[in-house]
């Protein structure tokens, strides 16, 4: 498949239907099994073939969510400062990283099985720093969710707000406690003084995300956002909640690519959003 698709032109067509395949003949492995590939034909990464993403992008390479990577590539090139917010292994951090070697990038990850992967990859760029570090809406001690389908988790919030949690696909799998810090927090720490570039994956905390956080997005003002949304049918209110919080601080916004490779049968739509400042 591999061989194949990288003959084949980049686009949210081709993600789709790698995707119905790596979710029907070519299922991950059923024990970790590392490979490395050369992403996009520029760089070596390391996977684990029983990862369900590392799975995907090995067998797609980079038409892996094809429109918001070249999204994201594009926007890299002309910003200074770059964090990517669950940033999984660092598919998103290295394309940034290699397309800005000028680019201070920042990738921060939850899970460690994926950290140690994102340090390995980060060794080729030494303008990017892997970040060991949970994002909460508040800081202190959660309860972190092990996903059983996205190669990550989500962080319980205290507050239990339906609104707040992942999709369906997320809520099952092991738990462990962490001590998570605040997007403000986080940005203090590494010491940014603004973002020009902001990747958000965090698996059900965007709606608390980019509702509430204020210091941060008055602090640290990004200019460009990506994020992934997660919107249960149930819930429209999530949806105008966020758009109005976004338009508010002044941010325009269009939807960038569905990432459900049959949307008709999802009871929640699941899309990468862009949202920029006006």
């Amino acid at each position: 498949m591999r061989a194949i698709w990288l003959r084949l032109p980049r686009s949210g067509l081709t993600y789709n239907l790698g995707k119905i395949l790596t979710r029907t003949l070519l299922k991950p492995e059923a024990t970790p099994t590392p490979a490395s590939a050369l992403f996009a034909g520029r760089y070596p990464m390391l996977l684990d073939l029983s990862d369900i993403v590392c799975n995907d992008i090995y067998c797609m390479d980079d038409h892996y969510e094809a429109p918001t990577l070249k999204l994201w590539r594009s926007l890299a090139k002309n910003a200074g400062t770059i964090l990517d917010l669950g940033s999984h292994v660092g598919v998103f951090a290295c394309a940034a990283a290699y397309a800005n070697p000028r680019a201070k990038v920042i990738a921060v990850e939850a899970f460690g099985r994926n950290v140690s992967m994102l340090r390995s990859n980060a060794m080729g760029f030494p303008n990017l720093k892997p970040v060991h570090a949970t994002i909460g809406v508040t800081g202190g001690k959660k309860l972190f969710h092990v996903s059983p389908v996205t190669g990550g988790g989500y962080v319980e919030e205290e507050s239990g707000d339906e609104l707040s949690t992942p999709g369906t696909r997320d809520q099952s799998g092991d738990t462990f406690v962490v001590e998570a810090v605040t997007m403000s927090e986080i940005c203090a720490r590494e010491g940014l003084a603004s973002v020009d570039l902001l990747k958000m994956d965090l698996e059900g905390l965007e709606h608390a995300l980019l509702t509430t956080q204020d210091e941060f997005w008055e602090r640290w003002r990004p200019r460009h956002v990506l994020v992934e949304i997660t919107i249960s049918r149930s819930h429209p209110e999530i949806k105008r909640e966020i758009f109005a919080a976004m338009e508010k601080r002044g941010y325009s916004s269009r939807r960038v690519e569905g990432l459900y490779a049959l949307p008709w049968f999802q009871s929640e739509d699941l899309a990468n959003w862009y949202f920029w400042k006006s």
